[in-house]
């Protein structure tokens, strides 16, 4: 890899990387490891947007979003989710449920609280795994993810 040729680490590899790119206009994705507050920041100064995963490398950021979300939603009421999505493949079906909530009013507190850029949008993916010769859903997990594109970016596509 990149990183580890150089002697650097994943990153350090990236933002080198997205220092090289035109990001005018762009979405770029991030894994966990890679939604940071740097990175996140140089995508937004530079014009482009970005979707990254908040897991335990940001645990107070993660705490609050997941904190105001949840107020979120139970101010609007229980609501079925904006998109569901079924996979079948390597012997399991997967059900993959998907809530989008509009965080323009939480994008000048993150900022100022946690030093993170254009926050527009935050999100979470409930995933329910069963092996495919099963009866039994066998996981359940959550994952958060936050975004710089806004909500109406997911209503119209």
């Amino acid at each position: 890899m990149w990183a580890e040729d150089e002697g650097g680490d994943e990153i350090e590899a990236a933002l080198r990387l997205l220092m090289e790119i035109d990001l005018d206009g762009k979405i770029v994705t991030l894994d966990a490891k890679l939604t940071q507050k740097r990175i996140v920041n140089h995508i937004v100064e530079e014009g482009g947007d970005y979707i990254g995963v908040l897991k335990g490398n940001h645990p107070a950021l993660r705490d609050a979003i997941e904190e105001w979300m949840k107020d979120q939603r139970e101010d609007a009421g229980v609501r079925k989710p904006d998109f569901v999505e079924w996979d079948k493949g390597h012997g399991r079906i997967e059900r993959r449920e998907i809530w989008l909530v509009d965080a323009k009013q939480m994008e000048d507190y993150v900022r100022d609280v946690f030093g993170w850029k254009g926050l527009r949008l935050c999100g979470y993916v409930r995933r329910y795994r069963m092996r495919s010769d099963g009866e039994e859903w066998e996981s359940d997990t959550t994952t958060i993810f936050v975004s710089s594109l806004g909500y109406a970016v997911y209503q119209e596509g």
